[in-house]
């Protein structure tokens, strides 16, 4: 069946921003007068007509959508309503304009050039205030809902034209918000940014997300993925044995700080790393170089000009 082009008679359905294995992301408007969200660009996602008949990925897609609609952070994709109309399920979200990061990396290296050092680093500060939030996120009750995301990746990092970083897609989080909880054993997530306990199907804490980020902060330093395999089994045994050599050209000119930073981040134990993301922020801090009084207006959103250039 087709999607119908207005949802619950008041999201109205534009253009396909994306598609991925889950659903599909269209442009959208409010149809409502004095709709609270009214003259407000959004962004709806829809979930697969084939998934909506299996319980356990609507209750994931339900999940994720609930638990989001309850952020309120700068850096974090703000979801505005979930809903249902005639067996399609959908989340209704801000419209970000720009790229995610895995776009914008990708491009750098078709074109042999390297991220700005002073993007790098702010990319990092606003998704480590982003993980400070969602980590210590609490429920009614005030306690944390031990929220980890899993899936921090450059596909989940969204760029846009107004210098912000915004973190999205909380489709497989773990915490106690989940209607269902993933069994140990189980693996969920993008291997070349998991961490060892994670592509061992172990139980994560945040420590994991901060694993993560450490690999994308590698990838946004080095220009290239930490780990790389021909065959996702290959790939997954070098994740869980912790098989990487940090030694490169390109490390050993990133400075003293900025290296041990990522050793710490990187580190196979999880005791090994950086304990939460306050204390991961902190330290970033104080690499050299790192300071956001050395942040430039516009650095990010330059960034996304590479977009437009012939490769």
């Amino acid at each position: 069946m087709s999607t119908p082009t207005v949802l619950s008679k008041r999201f109205q359905l534009g253009d396909r921003i994306a598609a991925g294995g889950m659903a599909c992301v269209f442009g959208g408007e409010t149809v409502v007068d004095g709709d609270p969200l009214g003259g407000r660009p959004l962004a709806i996602k829809v979930l697969h007509d084939h998934l909506a008949e299996n319980g356990d990925f609507v209750r994931m897609f339900r999940d994720e959508g609930n638990i989001a609609a309850r952020f309120e952070h700068t850096n974090v994709v703000r979801v505005y309503a979930v809903g249902e109309d005639n067996g399609r399920h959908y989340m209704v979200m801000d419209r970000i304009f720009g790229s995610n990061l895995a776009q914008v990396l990708l491009a750098y290296r078709k074109r042999r050039r390297r991220v700005p050092k002073a993007a790098a680093f702010e990319i990092l500060r606003q998704m480590l205030s982003a993980l400070v939030y969602v980590h210590g996120f609490k429920g009614n009750g005030g306690r944390r809902l031990g929220i980890v995301h899993r899936d921090i990746s450059p596909h989940n990092m969204l760029l846009s034209i107004d210098e912000k970083v915004r973190l999205t897609d909380f489709g497989i989080a773990r915490g106690s918000h989940r209607s269902d909880q993933t069994r140990t054993g189980t693996i969920k997530g993008k291997l070349h940014y998991m961490s060892p306990e994670q592509a061992r199907g172990k139980r994560v804490d945040a420590r994991a997300d901060l694993y993560a980020l450490g690999a994308v902060a590698w990838e946004l330093f080095t220009e290239r993925p930490l780990l790389q395999a021909d065959r996702t089994e290959a790939l997954q045994a070098r994740v869980m044995s912790g098989e990487f050599d940090l030694k490169s050209k390109k490390f050993d000119a990133l400075g003293e700080d900025l290296q041990a930073w990522l050793r710490k981040s990187l580190a196979v134990a999880k005791e090994d790393r950086w304990q939460s993301a306050e204390a991961m922020q902190a330290a970033l801090g104080n690499v050299k170089g790192a300071s956001s009084s050395r942040f430039k207006t516009g650095t990010l959103a330059r960034l996304l000009d590479i977009l437009d250039e012939p490769a």
